[in-house]
């Protein structure tokens, strides 16, 4: 401390020390974890690193748009019958056999419109649940697998219709664009190698036969699955 005389008065001047900031000063970063890095030259920097992590699963998504398809539009409707016909080319085709060419064959007016999804390759099949449509009973006769006796006046004499009376077509499929007839087995629609989005509407068209395809309700189930690859 040392005095100093200013315009007679005395003033008292206190002189501080202030040590040098040294370069090697303790890491400012010390006080986190030990993933952290400093920088002391120029402007000093503090880095911390951490992870921001996820857990994704096997993802699969299958959608069927217009789920259920009338496979005529009019009961009243010949041309389905006559197509067969045709295409068959007697006047009455036989319980389960397949018509001589698709092409002719009554196309359904509407479409399964099937959407996959996936982060992984899949593959999308489709099947009937069972060998034969579900039938119930019209005017009192009976059609196996109709059981309900007591309200046909006909025994149910008559086989089942086959679904393999059902042929299918997806438009962007990876069969070529051939008509496969259905059966109660997996038939592959179409398939992806490494996932992402797929979509394609399934043509359904169908035989019916004077003969054998007496008035009733007829009712197929498909059976669509998507298995990742």
């Amino acid at each position: 401390m040392r005095y100093r005389w200013i315009y007679g008065a005395a003033a008292i001047v206190t002189m501080l020390s202030i040590p040098a900031v040294s370069q090697a000063q303790a890491n400012p970063c010390d006080a986190y974890s030990g993933d952290s890095t400093v920088t002391t030259s120029g402007h000093p920097t503090c880095s911390v690193t951490k992870n921001a992590t996820a857990t994704i699963g096997n993802l699969l998504k299958l959608a069927v748009v217009n789920a259920n398809v009338d496979l005529i539009k009019d009961a009243a409707d010949t041309i389905p019958f006559f197509n067969t016909w045709t295409a068959n080319g007697s006047a009455a085709g036989t319980t389960g056999s397949a018509p001589a060419t698709v092409t002719d064959l009554y196309q359904a007016p509407d479409t399964n419109l099937v959407i996959a999804q996936g982060n992984r390759g899949f593959v999308v099949n489709v099947k009937a649940q069972d060998a034969v449509f579900n039938f119930d009973v019209a005017n009192g006769v009976c059609r196996k697998p109709a059981t309900d006796q007591a309200h046909c006046t006909t025994a149910a004499a008559l086989a089942g219709k086959p679904v393999g009376d059902i042929f299918f077509h997806p438009e962007n499929g990876t069969n070529g664009g051939s008509w496969l007839q259905l059966t109660t087995s997996d038939q592959e629609l179409f398939s992806s190698v490494n996932g992402a989005r797929f979509t394609s509407g399934i043509e359904l068209k169908s035989a019916w036969y004077y003969a054998t395809d007496i008035a009733g309700s007829y009712t197929a189930t498909l059976v669509y699955t998507i298995t990742g690859q």
